[in-house]
């Protein structure tokens, strides 16, 4: 028998199955419309097994992987998947009779789909969920510009810049006795290095250097010597050169990254209600399997 090339479709198709709308081709399918009046409001059952010890998290799991299925089912995605191509042909090849080595992989991924393989084999369910979920997260709609400005002044504080402040330090040798300190003023007999510019938040320099030296520097005026504070490093002098104001970003200036947030934070919201409504429109029933048996509970 001759051994097909693997199907690699060059060709773009438009198909309509249980409400979505899809796109077809090289590079796979893209969801670009979802319709859920266009289908049957007594659809066909289908069941899906769930072992009956199964807890609620891993019976949506195996429901959604039904509804993956069913659609690879209908949009041949087994055909054009590599790795499923792959996973069916080594599945065959390990249930092969020792007379038929010389089977060719198209042979034996029909003959994997025809035993149901793909329906059993954990891999290829989680790899049509998977692509099925990548289709549904492009689906999620831009923000309108409404909600655009509604975002930004609910969450102002996730786009406001903090006060930064950049200051020079210098540090005191720290002696035994911290009434030995020099609390006069920095001089130059302090046998520290040139000052150090640093630069940030009060909260990222209470992070870096600690909460004294934070709230010193942020207490201090622009270019006057404070301290002495003391910090995990030492005993520091510090002068604050610069100061920049606490900012908030305009709507155009943060339009585009806004958008993403909030269509990512949509993300997991919109694929399952969309995962939800497609078990709807498919009719899936669970049949509760017990472990070792074929009877349904």
């Amino acid at each position: 028998m001759v051994d097909h090339p693997r199907r690699r479709p060059d060709w773009l198709s438009v198909i309509q199955i249980a409400g979505v709308y899809l796109i077809l081709g090289t590079t796979g399918a893209f969801v670009v419309e979802f319709a859920p009046h266009d289908v049957a409001t007594t659809p066909a059952v289908r069941e899906f097994a769930v072992p009956a010890d199964s807890d609620a998290a891993e019976w949506v799991r195996y429901r959604d992987e039904a509804v993956a299925l069913v659609l690879a089912e209908e949009l041949a995605w087994f055909h054009i998947d590599p790795l499923v191509w792959e996973r069916l042909v080594q599945n065959q090849r390990f249930v092969q009779n020792e007379g038929e080595l010389n089977v060719g992989d198209q042979e034996l991924f029909m003959r994997a789909l025809a035993m149901g393989m793909h329906q059993d084999d954990p891999v290829v369910r989680r790899r049509m969920l998977s692509r099925l979920i990548q289709l549904l997260e492009a689906e999620v709609p831009d923000p309108t510009e409404s909600e655009i400005v509604v975002y930004v002044h609910s969450n102002r504080g996730r786009f406001v810049t903090a006060e930064q402040r950049r200051f020079e330090t210098l540090f005191q040798k720290v002696p035994r006795d911290q009434d030995g300190i020099d609390k006069r003023s920095p001089r130059p007999w302090f046998d520290s290095p040139p000052p150090l510019a640093h630069f940030g938040s009060q909260s990222e320099l209470q992070r870096a250097w600690g909460k004294d030296l934070a709230t010193a520097i942020f207490a201090c005026s622009r270019g006057q010597w404070c301290g002495p504070v003391l910090s995990a490093y030492g005993v520091h002098w510090v002068k604050v050169t610069d100061i920049i104001a606490e900012s908030e970003p305009s709507v155009d200036q943060s339009r585009e990254w806004i958008a993403e947030k909030i269509k990512a934070e949509r993300r997991e919201r919109w694929v399952r209600q969309r995962l939800d409504q497609l078990a709807s429109r498919l009719g899936l029933v669970p049949v509760r399997v017990g472990v070792g048996e074929d009877d349904a509970k």
